[in-house]
């Protein structure tokens, strides 16, 4: 039979009060008429009464002023009854003594919302590594992970076949079908505004493929029949990642926070298996395929060179450059990253992702400014 308890530390750190030892301590939860305490045998042992269940009561000196108070109770349907009752201890020990602090030094309840909880997001996260890895694979291009640059491969086992996706952190898997981006680089347009003659752009030119959207609304959202944006989805990840966190970090896990859980890998779940089922309708040209790839390269391989790059930037520029200028430490990094055989294409990723972080600044094309930052 499983026993559940909640414990706390009060630390009463109160001057010329009464309640000053166990007996007393035990008074103070009597004037909470929520409660019926009973002593039993043992003087630290009781039994307590709340909402009609019957709970176990003990109490213990620490040290001078430092009491342990825990509340058992081996029915499994009693575990939010048993939460009431602490908040109402923390109430009564609030409104009666200044100067007195509690910790929760252990919480049954809490664990078992958060081993509740374990698996519905393990199985979210992996229906999303599923999504993206089959999208990337059978969508863009069964060779797409045969042509990641070694150097920024982010397996850590070579013999792990747990699949690619699965070195990438939870919260980041919203970035390769969530964040909007443009399918052609808005660089790509000052070339034709360039090459005007007059104020019109070519009939043949689809200004929509210059506007910033996630692939999720661009291919997924219309032939799963949802509305659902993919700015909600991320909303709805990055709420999720937060409680995540708590369990991943052993923390107490509320009742409403596990409900929450719930309800948000639901959703999400039912909007994936539908993704999956439609995946073989999506239709992308050639040129999208190649977009695709260079957008998720850029993301993996930031890691690696995002920082190195500016360093490199910094560190040979004070003001203005031109891509011809950093092509000129092409060698160099060549020299760094010997398996590497994209090394200007890696280059003009990361001078993208540097341009969208407000590092440095794109002025025409092919030349950049470095963003003095305050």
């Amino acid at each position: 039979m499983n026993e559940y308890k909640i414990e706390l530390l009060i630390i009463n750190n109160a001057k010329n009060t009464i309640f000053n030892n166990e007996g007393k301590i035990v008074e103070l939860f009597k004037l909470n008429d929520k409660f019926t305490i009973q002593q039993v045998s043992d003087k630290r042992y009781y039994k307590l009464i709340f909402k009609r269940k019957i709970f176990r009561f003990f109490i213990y000196t620490e040290s001078k002023n430092i009491y342990s108070i825990a509340i058992y109770t081996t029915n499994a349907n009693s575990l939010d009854i048993l939460t009431e009752a602490v908040r109402e201890f923390k109430i009564t020990i609030s409104s009666n003594l200044k100067d007195c602090n509690y910790e929760v030094l252990w919480d049954d309840v809490g664990i078992h919302y958060a081993e509740l909880a374990f698996p519905e997001i393990n199985k979210i996260e992996n229906l999303m590594r599923k999504l993206i890895t089959k999208f990337m694979l059978v969508s863009v291009g069964m060779d797409f992970f045969d042509n990641i640059p070694t150097d920024i491969n982010l397996r850590d086992d070579k013999n792990d076949d747990s699949g690619f996706l699965h070195n990438i952190d939870f919260i980041d898997l919203t970035k390769y079908l969530f964040i909007k981006r443009p399918l052609k680089k808005q660089d790509d347009i000052m070339k034709i505004i360039d090459s005007l003659e007059e104020n019109t752009f070519p009939t043949d030119i689809n200004l929509l493929n210059y506007k910033r959207d996630s692939h999720w609304n661009r291919y997924f959202k219309e032939i799963i029949g949802s509305n659902v944006d993919a700015d909600v989805i991320k909303k709805d990840w990055d709420e999720l990642y937060k409680l995540r966190c708590k369990v991943a970090h052993s923390k107490f896990l509320k009742k409403d926070e596990y409900t929450k859980i719930k309800t948000l890998c639901e959703n999400l779940s039912i909007l994936f298996y539908n993704a999956l089922e439609k995946l073989n309708e999506i239709v992308l040209s050639e040129e999208n395929k190649e977009t695709i790839t260079e957008d998720v390269f850029s993301e993996i391989e930031g890691a690696v060179w995002h920082e190195k790059l500016y360093e490199l930037i910094i560190r040979n520029f004070e003001n203005e450059f031109t891509l011809k200028d950093l092509y000129v430490y092409e060698p160099l990094l060549r020299e760094q990253y010997p398996e590497n055989n994209t090394i200007r294409a890696s280059i003009r990723r990361n001078l993208q992702k540097l341009r969208d972080d407000g590092r440095i600044k794109f002025i025409a094309h092919g030349k950049y400014q470095i963003t003095k930052l305050e």
